[in-house]
């Protein structure tokens, strides 16, 4: 019987990152990752599209199965089946880049409803204080904080240059995100009776600037991803495996 491969995509709005796995789960090429023009015709407006649709006619494939996932899921449980999450059975998982992105997964079985997690286990759209937390753990909230410190940057990694030698108000700009951070998990982690806490995305790039501060809110243990840009694309294929 021949074994199922599977093509698993990651679109995002510059590139669309792509790899075949095979069951098991075997990755058979390496990672393509392929330049997207998001204002070029339909990406700027998929609304209303059926994008299956238009595939399997492109393709010359009216037969042709195609399933859809959350990317941040899909990263948080790539990581959670074949990465830093694996001993985990009950993993709390956070994206942290240009928005805030997270599930909650049992035996590294995502759960999305009931009582000890947020609705489709989402947490962007929640408060914190006066604001959505999407808009406060995220590239756009933790620039707002080095803004306020007298660091003015388009990106994280500009900001961490620009810091140079004085990197006062980097530290504390990181420690305050770790803090709130902590402070907005911590009743999640509690409810859901969390083994562990999952970190990847942008932000996680600079994991000793405010994992120490995290780490020490926490009463588990928080782990970084570990399969970069691999995560995401073995979690679309686990639609299928």
């Amino acid at each position: 019987m021949r074994t199922p491969l599977v093509l698993a995509l990651d679109v995002g709005g510059s590139s669309v990152k792509s790899v075949v796995v095979e069951a098991g789960p075997r990755i058979l090429s390496s990672v393509s990752v392929d330049a997207i023009q998001s204002k070029s015709s339909a990406y700027d407006a998929l609304y209303g599209i059926d994008i299956s649709a238009n595939l399997r006619k492109i393709l010359g494939m009216p037969g042709l199965e195609i399933r859809y996932r959350n990317d941040a899921e899909a990263a948080i449980l790539g990581e959670a089946r074949y990465g830093a999450g694996e001993p985990y059975s009950r993993l709390l998982g956070l994206t942290l880049g240009t928005g805030l992105g997270s599930a909650f997964l049992v035996n590294r079985e995502l759960i999305t409803e009931g009582a000890d997690v947020p609705e489709r286990g989402w947490l962007y759209t929640l408060p914190y204080g006066t604001k959505r937390a999407d808009d406060v753990f995220s590239t756009r909230g933790l620039l707002a904080r080095l803004q306020a410190r007298g660091l003015e940057a388009d990106d994280i990694a500009s900001a961490i240059q620009r810091a140079g030698e004085d990197r006062t108000a980097l530290i504390d700009s990181f420690a305050s995100f770790a803090e709130d951070l902590g402070l907005f998990l911590e009743p999640f982690v509690s409810k859901f009776r969390a083994d562990a806490v999952l970190i990847t995305g942008g932000i996680a790039e600079a994991w000793d600037l405010f994992a120490p501060s995290l780490i020490r809110l926490l009463a588990v243990p928080v782990v970084k991803a570990t399969l970069g840009r691999r995560a995401p694309l073995l979690g679309a294929a686990a639609l299928y495996m």
